[in-house]
């Protein structure tokens, strides 16, 4: 393989994880500051919890031989990478108990305010995850893109640093089609 190819497959990575590890406000799917009710300032949420996504990126080359390899962008083990990339839309699934679970972990780790019921009890992660779960349900959650981001600042960073052939060759790759043999960003 060619090193210049291995070099950009890492600048590619380095690129997804400090995406991943930029600082955003928890918005709504129709980009609204969440609270909705406005009673509190947005808090500028802390970008991973358990940091699985961040160490599951891995990017790599595939391919036949004879043939162009295809870029791998894999977040094996952190499947949900689909949609801290893209989102969730409100009541875009009726099935939104079966994300409890995974909330209730989430809550767990992620350094959230503990709050109180109404008779000064602190609520418990099971509740905390009902609550956000609901709230996920009503108003879905806003996309980061930042795979999009990534490559956008990998292409400029090729192009500075290797030149325009490579950055022409990393963009056809990202624009590329498989079912006509043209390589491709596989996402898995």
């Amino acid at each position: 393989m060619d090193p210049v190819l291995q070099e950009i497959a890492l600048m590619f990575k380095k690129e997804v994880q400090y995406q991943l590890s930029k600082k955003r406000p928890s918005q709504t799917y129709g980009g609204q500051n969440k609270p909705i009710s406005g009673r509190y300032p947005t808090p500028i949420s802390k970008p991973n919890a358990s940091g699985n996504l961040y160490k599951s990126v891995n990017v790599y080359w595939e391919g036949e031989p004879d043939q162009e390899p295809s870029l791998v962008l894999d977040f094996e083990g952190a499947p949900y990478w689909y949609f801290i990339d893209q989102g969730r839309k409100p009541n875009s699934g009726r099935r939104t108990g079966q994300m409890r679970p995974a909330l209730r972990e989430w809550a767990r780790i992620k350094p959230l305010p503990r709050f109180r019921d109404e008779k000064g009890r602190f609520i418990s992660n099971e509740e905390r995850a009902f609550l956000i779960t609901r709230s996920v349900a009503k108003y879905g959650y806003r996309g980061t893109n930042f795979i999009e981001n990534a490559i956008n600042r990998t292409l400029t960073k090729i192009e500075e640093e290797l030149g325009d052939y490579y950055s022409l060759y990393f963009l056809n790759i990202i624009l590329g089609d498989e079912t006509q043999g043209q390589p491709s960003l596989i996402r898995r």
